[in-house]
């Protein structure tokens, strides 16, 4: 596998990614066989089908999940080789839509962008001066915290024996 970093500004970065055909070929084979053992072709006892058969009848599953094998495991890889960081999931783009045709002859080609953790440099902190704020609590302020506390967690009673009159219920 062969990988490639640009850097697209310091949180986002592309990778160039190539997988070789011979990766792709092997997994191609791979769940080409996983498939014809477990299909049903008609014509053909179940897994006793020819490997052109069943490539030619489950074309697109077969690729998509060949796909779904390596894509990942080649991003991962990339990632880890060049030590990024990064955040939130990548956003692939695959290159070449000769090779998904022509599978395990060319290599696949994919463009990976990604979100990293900008770097980030540490200069001297020791010794800054900071102003801190202190603002004075009054006795009024408190009273006025605790009557709202008190309203918040009042509940109304209903009356039932007399009428509504005024002063039942008040607003703050």
């Amino acid at each position: 596998m062969k990988t490639e970093l640009i850097d697209v500004s310091p949180t986002r970065k592309e990778i160039t990614i190539e997988i070789e055909p011979e990766v792709v070929r092997a997994a191609y084979d791979r769940v080409t066989d996983r498939y014809s053992k477990l299909a049903n072709v008609p014509g053909f006892r179940k897994g006793h089908a020819p490997r052109s058969v069943v490539r030619t009848r489950f074309k697109s599953e077969i690729r998509s999940e060949v796909l779904q094998e390596l894509v990942p495991e080649a991003i991962a890889g990339a990632i880890e080789e060049h030590s990024l960081e990064t955040i939130g999931e990548p956003q692939v783009r695959l290159d070449n839509d000769d090779a998904l045709q022509k599978f395990g002859d060319e290599p696949i080609s994919v463009h990976v962008n990604v979100e990293v953790l900008p770097r980030v440099e540490l200069r001297e902190y020791k010794g800054i001066e900071a102003a801190r704020r202190v603002r004075p609590v009054t006795d009024g302020d408190i009273d006025s915290i605790i009557e709202g506390l008190r309203e918040n967690s009042a509940s109304l009673i209903p009356v039932e024996d007399r009428g509504a009159q005024l002063g039942d219920t008040r607003d703050w």
